[in-house]
């Protein structure tokens, strides 16, 4: 029996289908923050290579090496990449923003996403809100997130829907896709043909977004500092980036 895809028909825009072998500084850049002290922290662990082969992006980390003692975003991100361009929100329609995603971890706890995951990156600077949907290569979950910011409250949600998602393997291909609509204030969280959460009458909706690929583990930090960094790695291939706007 054939499972109707939510995104049949759609006309999509290819934003980087890697298919010139190369990370394009036009497209792409590793995220560099200003810290308080004004040093900068760059989201990229010495231990992670990124490659780019028969048009996938790889990110591959045997063993995550570095952690973040005292600021618990810089201590997340392993590797985060994002796009230069943003892509606008139809004030009167949608955007789905899609890329193809195989992970696999080593080491950690295998039912545990805070050890680590492959991300699809959907976020929003100016409103501080971060639309993610994530693969260990052995489950999928949602992150429905509001950066710490002067001015409103921050949270952190992450949504595992066990019965919702598809069954996964490490290395195994799905469809990462979030949808924004400014007309309905919405979000849905996809992976391939099933929404594993959505959100309705957002207080907040971002008016653009960028997208991009990234390995990140969500231990917070403890009396001592950093708590991720366990001994543990992980691998994430990325193909085709790619968008739809409507409205």
């Amino acid at each position: 029996m054939s499972i109707d895809d939510p995104f049949d028909g759609l006309l999509w825009e290819t934003y980087e289908d890697f298919s010139s072998g190369a990370l394009s500084p036009a497209q792409w850049k590793l995220r560099e923050v200003t810290a308080s002290d004004g040093s900068t922290w760059r989201y990229q662990d010495p231990g992670a290579t990124i490659t780019i082969d028969a048009s996938v992006l790889e990110i591959r980390a045997p063993k995550f090496e570095r952690g973040h003692d005292t600021i618990q975003n810089f201590d997340n991100a392993k590797v985060l990449i994002l796009s230069e361009r943003t892509f606008a929100l139809p004030p009167g329609g949608s955007l789905v923003l899609a890329v193809d995603v195989a992970a696999r971890r080593w080491g950690g706890s295998p039912a545990d996403f805070r050890d680590g995951f492959a991300a699809l990156n959907v976020v929003d600077f100016d409103t501080a809100l971060i639309f993610d949907v994530i693969a260990t290569g052995e489950r999928h979950a949602a992150i429905h997130e509001r950066l710490p910011r002067v001015g409103h409250s921050s949270f952190l949600h992450v949504i595992d829907a066990p019965f919702a998602a598809p069954a996964t393997a490490p290395e195994q291909w799905h469809r990462l896709a979030v949808q924004l609509s400014a007309k309905e204030r919405s979000a849905r969280w996809l992976v391939d043909h099933e929404c594993i959460y959505s959100v309705d009458s957002l207080p907040v909706m971002p008016t653009s977004v960028r997208i991009g690929p990234g390995l990140l583990t969500l231990r917070p930090l403890g009396p001592h500092g950093s708590t991720s960094v366990r001994g543990q790695g992980m691998l994430g291939r990325w193909r085709n980036f790619r968008v739809h706007s409507s409205g």
